[in-house]
């Protein structure tokens, strides 16, 4: 999927306080995600701040991806939490060959993160317009448990990963971010 910031949405999830970070900020103005003179009103930056992570996550596909102008062919989501590697290890994300295209960061629990070729976790990922709508309806994102509901089986991040290959598209890990991994 060739990047184009013309036909790209950026989705900012900025849970809990509305917030971006500087280097993200940079980063975006950098690949003209964000354009300075009309970085607040632009089309092609959408804000969401939902409690709930895939609550949050299928509202924005459903509310805001899927019903973006037609010329919008892939989106971009980012959490806040996300800050950009130094020396242009992130901008992999935008090139890289796949349907879905993940940063690769550091979490504080991988719930089998990075172990399967399709891992990705939603902190920053590019994914085609073509992938969420052969996905629909959602959800898109959601989470497994055990039958008892004491451990968690599936994150809501490989949920949408099996998803999509079992639909037939590609995910690529492509780029290094950092994760401000909570604690």
């Amino acid at each position: 999927m060739e990047f184009d910031a013309d036909k790209t949405m950026v989705l900012l999830n900025v849970y809990p306080d509305m917030s971006i970070n500087l280097p993200l900020l940079s980063w975006l103005l950098r690949h003209r995600l964000l354009r300075e003179d009309q970085a607040w009103t632009q089309e092609h930056v959408r804000w969401y701040c939902q409690r709930g992570i895939a609550v949050a996550m299928n509202s924005a596909v459903a509310n805001i991806a899927l019903k973006a102008p037609p010329t919008i062919e892939q989106f971009l989501f980012i959490e806040n939490d996300i800050r950009p590697a130094s020396g242009g290890n992130t901008d992999g994300v935008l090139d890289a060959e796949g349907d879905v295209a993940a940063v690769r960061y550091e979490t504080a629990s991988d719930h089998g993160a990075w172990q399967t070729n399709n891992a990705m976790h939603t902190g920053m990922f590019r994914v085609s317009r073509k992938v969420l709508e052969a996905l629909s309806p959602g959800p898109w994102f959601a989470e497994e448990y055990s039958p008892d509901g004491s451990r968690l089986t599936k994150c809501l991040c490989m949920y949408f990963a099996d998803r999509v290959t079992a639909a037939g598209f590609s995910v690529v890990r492509a780029g290094m971010a950092f994760h401000k991994v909570k604690e």
